[in-house]
């Protein structure tokens, strides 16, 4: 069994085991993800009416842009909530470009999705043995399906839209690290900006990721400055659409994307903040009966975590966290953390949750590899080993 697994990782290696991995994880999607779409044709509209659901609300909103000016006039004043402001002028362009239809949008972001999951393929391609990264593809697949498609698929929520975001993110960051520059990390930024205005919880991710960059080169730090300068900078000009919008209907709260205090789901006293934050805490590992009894537990979700924790303790204690398994570290601790601290995570299930999970199970395959970005390429954030152009 060891010598056949030698030999199948070895193949793996090859160009076409590599062709074959990518191949059996595209076919893995297309079995698992799109039937529903299949089953939508000839793809219509399926949102009417005037519930307050998000999705009404997102559905409404984009005719608003699309009929009325991209100000959305349909939205008094500063925009506040359902969270996903850039998410309205995605479900815009598909209208723009296919007419009024729900289910359309429904495809397109099924196929975003997909195409996030080949990204994380790609990312771990460089970094782990083949057949630990087809055993990572399949398994990433099976989450997407249970996770994003089983309840979210035929929705307008803008975690769909977060998922293959944050996989360009992670992409953009694992490019800014092995092409350090300024507009590298520009790039960086600006991605990084788009995935706030699709969810606000991930406000901190640039900031983050500039405050990684110089304390992770804080003997170059002339260079380093510069690019946490250029990734900030990046934020700020996609972020400030949001102040745009806001100006151009007159409103006089620039910010209020980001839900206002009365909105958080916060502990009443502070006696009860250990208890409700150790439900909280068991809620996102997976346990959702935990906080609501009609929920059923993701185990998916329970085995992964553990995982990924031990996962990080060994690199640490071997100290062979790579620039990316840090930056990917970073980006679940701003993206679960507000979500944490303030959050309603119970909302419409557990659809907050998901798009950082597919980064949770990268770092849980750690524990089955510890082959790093070292021992194949050397890969270090940027600024490290090259002047900034």
């Amino acid at each position: 069994m060891t010598k056949s697994l030698a030999r199948l990782s070895a193949w793996l290696s090859t160009r076409g085991g590599t062709i074959a991995t990518y191949l059996a994880v595209v076919a893995l999607l297309i079995a698992l993800g799109f039937p529903a779409v299949v089953r939508m044709i000839p793809l219509g509209n399926d949102i009417s009416g005037t519930d307050p659901d998000d999705w009404t609300l997102y559905h409404s909103y984009a005719l608003s842009v699309l009929n009325d000016g991209p100000s959305m006039p349909a939205v008094k004043g500063p925009y506040v909530r359902p969270g996903g402001f850039a998410y309205v002028y995605f479900i815009a362009l598909n209208y723009r470009l296919f007419g009024v239809r729900s289910e359309v949008v429904y495809a397109v972001q099924t196929v975003l999705v997909s195409l996030a999951v080949l990204v994380y393929v790609f990312l771990a391609r460089r970094r782990y043995p083949a057949l630990v990264v087809l055993v990572y593809g399949v398994l990433l697949v099976f989450f997407v399906a249970l996770d994003v498609w089983r309840n979210y698929q035929a929705r307008l929520l803008s975690e769909n839209l977060l998922v293959p975001l944050l996989a360009l993110a992670v992409l953009a960051f694992e490019t800014m690290a092995r092409k350090p520059s300024w507009h590298t990390a520009l790039l960086c930024g600006v991605v990084c900006g788009a995935c706030f205005l699709v969810r606000p919880n991930t406000l901190l991710l640039a900031p983050a990721w500039a405050v990684l960059v110089l304390w992770s080169h804080r003997k170059q730090r002339s260079r380093a400055v510069i690019q946490a300068i250029a990734l900030c900078v990046g934020a700020s000009l996609v972020t400030g659409l949001l102040i745009v919008r806001n100006q151009a209907v007159g409103a006089g709260d620039h910010s209020s994307v980001v839900s206002p205090s009365r909105d958080w789901n916060v502990p009443a006293t502070l006696a009860d903040a250990p208890l409700f934050y150790v439900k909280k805490a068991i809620y996102l590992a997976g346990y959702l009966p935990i906080l609501v009894r009609e929920y059923q537990p993701r185990p998916h979700w329970l085995l992964v975590w553990p995982l990924a924790v031990l996962s990080v303790i060994l690199k640490l204690r071997r100290r062979a966290l790579d620039p990316l398994d840090q930056a990917i570290i970073v980006l679940l601790i701003v993206y679960y953390g507000p979500l944490l601290a303030v959050g309603d995570i119970t909302n419409y299930g557990y659809r907050h949750l998901i798009a950082g999970m597919p980064l949770v199970l990268y770092l849980a395959q750690g524990c089955f590899a510890m082959r790093t970005a070292s021992e194949r390429e050397p890969a270090t954030l940027p600024a490290a080993t090259a002047a900034v152009r």
